[in-house]
């Protein structure tokens, strides 16, 4: 049997929607140890800013995330090295999976 590692998981706090399906966040590493980083939600695409969905969909994004303690979980860095690809959850709100849910993003690998 392959030994698959436990996800990270990390308490973060909102700094700002940068668009649809990335996040910017201040990620508690515990011991009193924080820094920002920027998130893309995992498996999701959401329309460019430049466009009225895209400006929706971050809109709608905002609105689900507005005062909700941030988890972002199975972490690692996406192909252009620069962001976290993670699994982030406003509660028990699977961001995701809402933006899926709700026509504001599709899939993506």
């Amino acid at each position: 049997m392959d030994f698959i590692p436990a996800p990270y998981i990390y308490n973060a706090k909102l700094i700002r929607v940068v668009d649809g399906d990335t996040i910017v966040v201040l990620i508690d590493f515990g011991l009193g140890l924080t820094q920002p980083w920027h998130v893309r939600l995992l498996g999701i695409n959401a329309p460019e800013l430049n466009t009225v969905e895209g400006k929706t969909a971050r809109s709608f994004l905002t609105s689900i995330i507005e005062s909700k303690p941030l988890t972002v979980r199975s972490v690692r860095f996406d192909k252009y090295g620069g962001r976290i690809d993670g699994d982030v959850f406003a509660g028990d709100i699977n961001l995701s999976q809402t933006m899926i849910n709700n026509g504001m993003a599709v899939k993506y690998r």
